[in-house]
């Protein structure tokens, strides 16, 4: 990233990227946790994505009185992963951070992330806390998970607040236009997939803010592995019920055995915890519209593109089979008794991305 050195001739520590949009009114606080951060060689760059309320003028009453502090305009896209690739060709930093407009770092948040980022352990993640803003007194953290890169395909792994990572990984994958909300994920996935580790730390150092309408409940969901097909959305519910009372079961069942056979699984009392947890939506059967006969019945994902969908129904595959044999199991039988049901028979499970 030439271009980051020109503009920072006096290289930074990180660089912290924020994209920041309309009615960023909580942008103050953000600004303020990062100021008030124990390792303080760092440089803020702030991408306003075409605001026309009071953001930008907000944005550069800090920059004003803090030199660290660099707002910079761009036209609207309404993509934060295109405003974090601008950004990200502007960093100077030797290492990159992130902050969303609406999230708050912990004072020791990027000190945290400085012991842990290396050459060996380029990208690490932090703990986070999760605060709902719209449920009293409800909140709970996340931290110190497994990781690997299968997980890196089935799970979105982090909010880019956790992510820390060296800023020679942008060479490897960089961000780019986001296609639904994944654009983070889509950028973990594809670091993963050139064989880049990911640190998953015990440390508890960001505030993520969660609303009901934020991203991550609006993610559509497509077509990962289709099992069969129905021809009303009743009939195709009744059976997705009959699934999913078994899926959680079939779930620890394939949770255990993933962790049994790893010495990294076993060694996370995280994991531990998550072998009686719920699964993942994306890990429970369920019904969309589409297919041949109106209505699929499968497993559905947030997916980032046609190669991230085969690459979740071949994790499914490999390390979920009871999660999906099961389900196919449970299809085959109501397929016995109802004749508007069809079963794919030819292989468990179809690659579709439409």
């Amino acid at each position: 990233m030439a271009g980051g050195d020109i503009m920072n001739p006096h290289r930074r520590r990180f660089s912290i990227i924020c994209p920041t949009y309309q009615s960023g009114a909580l942008l103050g606080e953000t600004i303020e946790s990062v100021q008030r951060q124990s390792m303080s060689d760092f440089e803020l760059l702030i991408g306003d994505d075409g605001s026309s309320d009071g953001t930008v003028s907000l944005a550069e009453s800090y920059a004003a009185t803090d030199e660290r502090i660099h707002v910079h305009h761009f036209t609207h896209s309404g993509d934060p992963g295109v405003v974090r690739s601008r950004l990200a060709e502007l960093a100077g930093g030797e290492n990159i951070a992130y902050v969303d407009h609406d999230d708050v770092l912990h004072t020791e948040h990027l000190a945290v992330l400085d012991r842990a980022i290396s050459d060996a352990h380029p990208a690490a993640v932090a703990g986070v806390l999760y605060r709902y803003e719209d449920v009293e007194e409800r909140s709970f953290s996340r931290s110190g998970e497994y990781w690997s890169h299968e997980i890196a395909v089935i799970d979105p792994v982090a909010e880019p607040s956790r992510v820390g990572h060296r800023r020679s990984l942008f060479k490897v994958a960089t961000w780019r236009r986001s296609h639904g909300g994944l654009e983070d994920w889509d950028l973990w996935w594809r670091l993963a997939d050139n064989g880049v580790p990911f640190s998953i730390l015990d440390a508890v150092t960001v505030t993520v803010r969660i609303y009901g309408g934020s991203r991550r409940n609006r993610l559509r969901h497509r077509p990962a592995a289709v099992l069969g097909h129905a021809t009303d959305e009743a009939r195709a519910r009744e059976i997705v019920a009959t699934m999913q009372d078994n899926a959680f079961e079939r779930f620890q069942q394939d949770l255990v055995q993933w962790r049994d056979g790893s010495e990294a699984f076993e060694s996370s009392s995280a994991m531990l915890e998550h072998a009686t947890g719920t699964p993942p939506s994306w890990l429970s059967p369920d019904a969309m519209p589409g297919g041949p006969l109106g209505w699929n019945i499968g497993f559905f994902a947030p997916v980032v593109d046609r190669a991230h969908a085969t690459s979740i129904l071949d994790v499914l595959m490999r390390r979920f089979p009871h999660v999906i044999n099961g389900a196919f199991a449970d299809l085959r039988d109501a397929a016995e008794t109802v004749t508007d049901i069809e079963v794919i028979d030819t292989r468990v499970g179809e690659r579709l991305f439409r």
